[in-house]
């Protein structure tokens, strides 16, 4: 439940890079989590998917602009029999946002990816052995399994049944 940390300690830090492996460049799980106990690796991914995940209405989302951290993310999730892909979102691009006053700024984005946990299968795995950690993203994630009209328009349609109606001409 802490929002934010500051250290001031050498001693701390050393010990949260060399003993943890944490570090900013270049960003990667460390080896310690690959070899952690379930509930170390669901605290891990709980945090993870606080800063960085959002529930969707028809599967969970992590983005993030390094696809590698990705992958190494996708291998956690399935520990738990979560299935996931990884998808391109969004390319460099150049931005021109403007704030309520009018005042403009140029934003720089980078080559962007999302992991998604599609499905309510997945979504509820996902919440009973992770979860986000943050009660508005956790209680969104409820409302969209609890939904029993989830669907996705990239989705086939469910063969309800099949019937034999014999040689027809199709186009």
């Amino acid at each position: 439940n802490v929002e934010h940390a500051v250290f001031n300690s050498m001693k701390l830090r050393k010990i949260v890079v060399n003993e943890f492996g944490f570090s900013k460049k270049p960003r990667r799980v460390p080896e310690r989590i690959f070899r952690a106990d379930r509930d170390t690796v669901s605290a891990f991914l709980r945090g993870f998917y606080a800063a960085d995940g959002n529930p969707d209405v028809i599967s969970v989302v992590l983005a993030q602009n390094d696809k590698e951290v990705l992958g190494q993310v996708q291998l956690l999730l399935s520990q738990f029999g979560i299935v996931s892909r990884i998808f391109d979102h969004d390319s460099p691009s150049e931005k021109i946002l403007k704030h309520a006053d009018g005042q403009e700024f140029l934003v720089k984005r980078k080559r962007c990816w999302r992991l998604l946990a599609s499905g309510v299968e997945n979504m509820k795995l996902f919440q009973s052995n992770i979860g986000f950690g943050v009660p508005k993203k956790d209680n969104l994630l409820a409302t969209f399994i609890k939904d029993k009209t989830l669907r996705h328009p990239y989705r086939t349609a469910r063969v309800e049944s099949i019937e034999d109606l014999g040689v027809q001409e199709t186009y």
